[in-house]
């Protein structure tokens, strides 16, 4: 059962925000610690998703200050603790087929190549 609070309201709030403005979350819910929620997308290509997630990100902000909160989309800073943190799941697919993954367990090398450009970026 999820806390009654005021970020249940806002949450709910956010979510008809955004379905009435043409981006529909596929999932919503309060995460474990104190004033953290969690909305899910459904997964689009990479300029409706990156479009998506800078409205979704001003719409979250411009509610949450309208009704007396601060909504941050910062990193996960405690990696043990629950405390809020902005989390984007990639996948990539070419002809219908996950080019990340192998037989369903084992990273692709395109995988591996894109996880190690990725840590090489976030390095510099």
């Amino acid at each position: 059962m999820a806390p009654f609070d005021k970020g249940e309201n806002v949450r709910r709030e956010i979510c008809l925000t955004l379905e009435e403005m043409g981006i529909g979350p596929k999932t919503s819910h309060h995460e474990q610690g104190p004033g953290q929620n969690e909305i899910d997308f459904k997964f689009s290509d990479a300029l409706s998703c990156a479009d998506n997630f800078v409205t979704f990100k001003t719409a979250v902000r411009t509610i949450a200050a309208r009704n007396g909160l601060f909504a941050s989309f910062s990193p996960k800073p405690l990696p043990d603790k629950s405390v809020n943190g902005l989390r984007i799941n990639l996948s990539l697919s070419q002809n219908g087929y996950n080019v990340f993954k192998l037989n369903g367990s084992e990273y692709s090398k395109v995988a591996e190549s894109f996880m190690l450009a990725s840590l090489r970026k976030r390095r510099k």
